[in-house]
């Protein structure tokens, strides 16, 4: 989108800051006037999504006030950094894609900066069709019963943890056959869009009530690949040769192995028991009577000496 706004608006880059900004400014009233913090406040709800919502919310226990996160169940959940490390393997190959392929097209497959701008992009346009078809299909496959919830994230996650680094080793020996690179990098990234309906959902599935918690977490470990990858790319390859870049692309497949190992072992697609209120409130009580009872426990013979102190008097 920027290289057809450069192109074909005669304003150069400006014009593409004055199109993004404008975009936010024409959605922010709808986001104003759409936006409520419940279902049951909308004033343009159907009866029948209304509906659908809440007896969602019921199955996730969404009616009762959750209590604080539960730090200490989160951070020793082997499930929720199964979702850590597949969210961190996955943008490190998003991240090496969206901050150098264009870099990679230019320097070493040696396009033209036009073609440059229109073959960088279409990747992400496949990621997106892909992303639309992959969680139609998934939801297909979970009404239909035909392998669980926790099999469909993990295939989904596997495709496109695997995908992506696999085809990206197979572009960079494709050398320079512009047409086969560009194959190669359209099939992987259309596979990682099917990371959208299983790993970049899957805090949902571990925890509704602290969605935004474990996600919170997780992008932060995340991001580091935005950071890290674009220097790596720089100390790897200075001379900008195929070689270079073909280690690079190693790096990212052996680091989408690693954390597709991880998921396979201990992803899990089900609620966990420390998202329940219920669940909390009875570990909370449960302390609170071991602690009560440690105090009588104390306090106990204290009040028997007393006694016996007292009885020598006599």
């Amino acid at each position: 989108m920027p290289a057809v706004i450069i192109r074909y608006s005669g304003k150069g880059w400006p014009a593409v800051f004055y199109f993004f900004g404008a975009l936010g400014m024409i959605w922010f009233p709808f986001w104003v006037l759409l936006t409520f913090n419940e279902p049951e406040q909308h004033p343009y709800i159907s009866e029948a999504e209304l509906n659908y919502l809440q007896e969602n919310q019921a199955e996730r226990q969404k009616k009762k006030k959750a209590p604080p996160a539960p730090w200490g169940h989160i951070l020793a959940s082997k499930q929720f950094w199964a979702f850590v490390m597949a969210l961190a393997g996955c943008d490190w190959a998003y991240f090496t894609m969206a901050s150098d392929l264009p870099k990679y097209m230019s320097n070493v497959v040696k396009f033209s900066i036009e073609d440059n701008g229109y073959l960088s992009a279409l990747p992400y346009l496949c990621m997106w069709f892909s992303t639309l078809i992959s969680s139609w299909l998934s939801n297909k496959i979970l009404e239909r019963g035909l392998i669980s919830r926790t099999n469909v994230l993990k295939l989904l996650a596997s495709i496109s943890l695997m995908g992506p680094g696999l085809f990206m080793i197979g572009a960079s020996y494709a050398e320079c056959d512009q047409l086969m690179v560009v194959v190669m990098f359209i099939i992987g990234m259309s596979l990682m869009g099917t990371s959208y309906p299983s790993i970049m959902v899957n805090n949902l599935d571990l925890s509704p009530n602290y969605a935004g918690t474990l996600m919170a977490i997780g992008n932060s470990v995340a991001a580091l690949g935005g950071i890290m990858t674009p220097y790596i790319v720089g100390v790897f390859t200075p001379e900008q040769t195929i070689h270079e870049w073909r280690r690079v692309f190693w790096i990212v497949l052996i680091i989408n192995v690693l954390s597709n190992i991880f998921f396979l072992f201990y992803a899990s697609g089900e609620v966990q028991e420390w998202d329940s209120p219920d669940f909390l409130r009875s570990k909370n009580k449960a302390a609170a009577k071991e602690v009560s009872g440690d105090e009588a426990i104390t306090e106990k013979p204290k009040s028997i000496i007393t006694v016996d102190l007292e009885s020598a008097r006599f």
